[in-house]
């Protein structure tokens, strides 16, 4: 079977990684020169994709190298993710109140510890991607030339000014507003910047050219230019497109970029100028701003109309907000279609044409694209029938279709997706409006992409052919990436359903969520029918309500998920106790979250077989009083938080054995009156947080040996009385936060509290009420 050729993925890592967002974000995480060598790195592989893919079929060496780049580009585009996590959680504390010092360290993890994190991932990730690099090489994979240097080129025509003025059906309302702004010579600098920002095919070149040939417009500016830029933002060659459209006369000298900004800027030269920027897709600010500089020459009032279809485009090129551009009116869509399928000068239209081609309209929703796509299909089509077969097989027989992206609030999918043959990635955005799949979506047995699968919860409908079942998953075993399947608890037969829905054999799946929404069902059948394939990186089981023994990897004969890297068990009510069996065979595991279990009373001693464990985080857990011993044999545990578990009482001595924890979290637990006195030997704790530990009465003395400790909080522990002598010997110690804790308030008061002595070396010292 062909493996799935990572041609997005790769090509967006190198597009956030080259994007002047992350470039900032290496500078602020000093990662820069490793970012930079991943997308280096990453560019190099792009180049050769193309040649994989013809060899895969043929070859199991190119297609196991495949399957290794595709898994290292996730781990990649994780890490992306959890720098862009940091950076917004960043961002967001920095527009809050608090002070400089406390937002440095008001995450868990501070920037150092944050830092050193990261380059981890970042070392192993390069690591991989450098032995796939080599491979290349070995398997004599041919660099092809249109992705050379990293670079897909959409191939889309080169637009141009011209435009039939009686062609344009509506936007007279988006004409006037960008006309009234172009007119506008009240503005702060010399050359000012518009956006028209849409998907594909509303009309934002129709809207440009609509505006550059307007009488008002041609009157207003001395230059007049057009350049469509489309996907390659190469300053060079666009300014020399620019200095073209200046002149008639055939333009040389333009062999360095020295010539060519300093032609460009004696044109624009103290002229009002309008230029158009066509079909932009650059969200690389440093690289908009080395053309900005070359067009900032001209006379007040000068004008750059930009159209793009990323929001973010808009947002790095103008300050003035952007045009928006939505659908066609009912009336304009007809409008439209009418100019397209009738012959000019007919006056008469036949009244059942029309109710059939509204009908078709609705499908369209005001796209002119659409709308003229499906009128040429109609021109010369004069009987019901025609007209009938165009609206029920033609408009959803889009058979080369194969990404279909859907925004909004959608509550269903179009009924007649399963035309779509030769479909591969559906992107579906509406989580939480979707109600059903519809009936034959698994019939797109190509599909590779399903984010989002809804069971619906109207019973009568899923017993029609109104709606899918699980069995829709029963044939599509190319999908990989991830898979949610919601409302699992609305499953008319579990047995007969899970099996059918054929998880097993889902092989290139990597992350699974398993999500119940009911209180009412406990039937095991469902679980231990949605057994999933054991290369599973990534699963998540949510709101189930029976006993996790039925879970298939933990029964024998079933293969274990030794893969599995990432578990996560959230609002299962019915467990007491997690089976020992759920941690034998997991290996691999590096994550493993349990929260929300309100009957839970312990975890298995067996814990500590999770020997790669790095990240574990136990909360919502109300009857859990203690800890097992066995969490001090998990060596490579760096990450250990414990949340709102109100009836724990201690945590075991074995916690000192974590050599490699860097950050503690303990936050939410009442009941807990004491710490450990071997937390003193953690001395790879780097932050550790204390927040809500209402009968905490005193910290460890040992505390003082935490030799790499950065970060501490303490945060409404009303008993704390003092702080131990040893936090004096904490010279590594950046910042210490104290919040909410009365005793510790008079204490630590500059120069004059019995603390004071204690913590008067420490840069940044915050307390807050």
């Amino acid at each position: 079977m062909a493996e799935a050729i990572p041609f997005g993925l790769v090509r967006k890592i190198i597009e956030s990684l080259g994007s002047t967002t992350f470039q900032e974000i290496g500078s602020i995480w000093d990662v820069k020169d490793e970012l930079e060598n991943l997308k280096n790195t990453f560019s190099t592989i792009q180049a050769v994709l193309q040649d994989a893919e013809q060899k895969q079929d043929t070859n199991n060496q190119v297609r196991d190298w495949l399957m290794k780049l595709r898994d290292v580009a996730y781990d990649a585009d994780d890490v992306l993710s959890d720098f862009s996590t940091e950076d917004l959680r960043r961002s967001v504390m920095d527009g809050g109140k608090m002070t400089k010092k406390v937002r440095t360290f008001f995450s868990s993890s501070n920037q150092l510890a944050f830092r050193r994190k990261m380059a981890h991932k970042i070392k192993a990730i390069r690591e991989k991607l450098d032995a796939i690099a080599n491979d290349k090489t070995k398997l004599q994979l041919v660099e092809c030339p249109s992705f050379q240097a990293g670079v897909v080129t959409r191939k889309r025509a080169q637009t141009h000014s011209f435009i039939c003025e009686e062609e344009v059906i509506g936007r007279e309302n988006e004409k006037k507003t960008i006309i009234d702004m172009l007119l506008n010579t009240d503005e702060e600098e010399n050359v000012s910047f518009i956006s028209i920002v849409g998907f594909g095919g509303l009309g934002k070149t129709t809207l440009a050219q609509y505006v550059f040939n307007d009488e008002k417009v041609k009157t207003c500016f001395d230059l007049k230019m057009w350049v469509c830029v489309s996907d390659v933002f190469d300053v060079k060659v666009i300014a020399e497109n620019i200095i073209r459209c200046t002149t008639d006369m055939k333009v040389e000298n333009l062999d360095t970029m020295e010539q060519v900004q300093k032609q460009l800027r004696e044109r624009l030269q103290q002229k009002k100028y309008l230029l158009v920027l066509d079909d932009v897709w650059n969200e690389d600010k440093e690289h908009w701003c080395d053309l900005k500089k070359l067009l900032m020459g001209g006379s007040k009032g000068s004008k750059v109309v930009i159209t793009t279809r990323n929001k973010l485009v808009a947002k790095i090129t103008s300050k003035i907000s952007p045009i928006f551009l939505e659908g066609l009116s009912e009336d304009q869509s007809w409008s439209l279609l009418k100019q397209m399928a009738f012959e000019t000068g007919q006056e008469t239209i036949d009244p059942k044409l029309q109710a059939i081609g509204m009908d078709i309209l609705k499908k369209c929703y005001g796209v002119p694209l659409a709308i003229k796509t499906i009128g040429r299909m109609l021109l010369f089509k004069e009987t019901e029938e025609e007209w009938l077969y165009i609206k029920n097989k033609e408009l959803t027989s889009l058979t080369s279709l194969q990404t279909l992206k859907l925004y909004g609030e959608l509550k269903e999918l179009p009924k007649n997706i399963q035309n779509l043959v030769s479909l591969k990635h559906l992107e579906i955005d509406s989580w939480k409006s979707l109600t059903h799949m519809p009936y034959g979506i698994g019939q797109l047995t190509s599909l590779q992409t399903l984010p989002l699968f809804v069971v619906s919860k109207d019973r009568k409908a899923s017993s029609s052919k109104h709606c899918g079942g699980l069995a829709e998953l029963n044939k599509l075993n190319n999908l990989r990436g991830e898979l949610c399947i919601k409302n699992l608890a609305w499953v008319t037969d579990a047995t007969l359903e899970a099996k059918a829905a054929n998880l097993k054999e889902k092989r290139h799946l990597r992350s699974l969520e398993l999500s119940w929404d009911s209180k009412d069902n406990n039937d095991e059948n469902l679980l231990e029918g949605l057994q999933p394939y054991h290369t599973l990186k990534k699963l998540k089981v949510e709101g189930y309500r029976g006993q996790l023994l039925h879970f298939p990897p933990l029964r024998p004969p079933s293969p274990p998920l030794s893969k599995l890297k990432s578990l996560t068990l959230d609002d299962i009510q019915d467990v007491e106790s997690l089976p020992e069996e759920l941690l034998k065979n997991l290996a691999s595991l590096q994550d493993l979250e349990i929260s929300n279990f309100p009957n839970l009373t312990s975890l298995p001693e067996g814990i500590d077989n999770l020997t790669s464990l790095q990240r574990l985080g136990i909360s919502g857990c109300p009857n859990l009083t203690s800890l097992p011993e066995g969490i001090g044999n998990l060596t490579s545990l760096q990450r250990l938080r414990i949340f709102e578990c109100p009836n724990l009482t201690s945590l075991p001595e074995g916690i000192g054995n974590l050599t490699s924890l860097q950050s503690l979290d303990i936050s939410d637990c009442p009941n807990l009156t004491s710490l450990p006195e071997g937390i003193g030997n953690l001395t790879s704790l780097q932050d550790l947080e204390i927040y809500k530990c209402h009968n905490l009465t005193s910290i460890p003395e040992g505390i003082g040996n935490l030799t790499s400790l950065q970060g501490l909080q303490i945060k409404e522990c009303p008993n704390l009385n003092s702080l131990p002598e040893g936090i004096g010997k904490l010279t590594t110690l950046q910042t210490l936060e104290i919040w909410n804790c009365p005793h510790l308030k008079e204490r630590c008061q500059e120069g004059i509290g019995e603390d004071w002595h204690k913590i008067a070396h420490i840069p940044d010292f915050e307390y807050w009420d």
